[in-house]
């Protein structure tokens, strides 16, 4: 088990965190507690969750709505500017 809270002060690059609630492979205690370690660093950062949603975000709709949500995110931060 690896807990990132512990590399927050580090984050220096936008970051998106996206959590299916039901996720048995990465508890949601532990994006709790690495938003707030972002938080009291003063990190900025987005997150998205996606309530009965496991490990890979199955379903037609959800996917959907991930891959939009991802796809935005690097459009707005990650993608180089002329």
């Amino acid at each position: 088990q690896t807990d990132l809270s512990a590399r927050a002060a580090r984050l220096n690059r936008p970051l998106l965190l996206v959590h299916g609630t039901a996720d048995d492979n990465v508890l949601f205690e532990n994006t709790l507690r690495l938003t707030e370690a972002l938080q009291k660093e003063g990190r900025h950062f987005e997150l998205m969750i996606y309530p009965g949603k496991a490990h890979g975000i199955a379903g037609k709709e959800a996917q959907r709505h991930v891959y939009q949500t991802i796809t935005t995110f690097f459009d707005e931060k990650l993608r180089p500017r002329n």
